[in-house]
């Protein structure tokens, strides 16, 4: 499967929530078409106009690797650009989680880094119990996986940080063409695998029914 991102241009095709990972041999999700506009795109299979890369200025020089694709689709999507899929396409991703011994750090950094430039500050103060609420569910699973130091790590770092990701949200305010309410309400609200299926399961209402009462569905 490939990506792509267009412009106003585009047809307009039904959003889809999800789309199968790169690495999987299975087929497409029921109604996922040619065209068919996704949230973001991996990176490994990724493919954007350099007129439409240098628009949202590209990759943020602040994430090494990790979510440095989700920031560059969600800034995309921010400037009013659509990014849509080819599902006939195939790709071969050689790929190992466990490859890179420091992924946890990079991801967890970056994706607070990433949360913190990209919604606007209305938004992050209507979200704040639910993040910060996981947040600690993630010091406890990072305990029990062993991955703690990380975690401790990430956070230090993402702090570290603020006067860069101050700098990024000028930038992603002069690019923005649609409010945080116009993006928000495609984005799952559960929590992922990693809290166990059944808190994933049980979490899906109970998010759910916190975005509608903070007005983010």
């Amino acid at each position: 499967m490939l990506f792509a991102v267009f412009g106003d241009e585009a047809l307009c095709h039904p959003e889809v929530p999800a789309v199968p990972p790169e690495w999987s041999d299975e087929p497409p999700e029921s109604g996922v078409t040619v065209g068919s506009v996704t949230i973001v795109g991996s990176g490994a299979c990724l493919l954007v106009p350099a007129r439409r890369f240098r628009e949202v200025d590209g990759f943020w020089e602040a994430m090494f690797l990790y979510c440095e694709d989700t920031d560059l689709c969600w800034r995309l999507r921010l400037a009013g650009l659509r990014i849509v899929v080819c599902p006939d396409a195939r790709v071969r991703h050689d790929y190992d989680f466990s490859r890179h011994a420091s992924k946890h750090y990079h991801l967890e950094r970056n994706r607070l880094l990433m949360l913190a430039a990209n919604y606007e500050l209305s938004t992050i103060a209507r979200l704040a119990p639910a993040l910060i609420g996981t947040e600690l569910a993630l010091l406890a699973v990072a305990a029990r996986e062993g991955w703690l130091p990380q975690k401790l790590r990430a956070l230090s770092s993402a702090a570290l940080s603020l006067p860069a990701v101050r700098e990024q949200r000028r930038a992603v305010s002069l690019l923005r063409r649609i409010p945080d309410s116009g993006f928000s309400r495609l984005l799952e609200r559960r929590l992922g695998p990693e809290f166990g299926a059944g808190v994933a399961r049980v979490s899906a209402p109970l998010l759910e029914g916190y975005a509608r009462l903070v007005r983010l569905a």
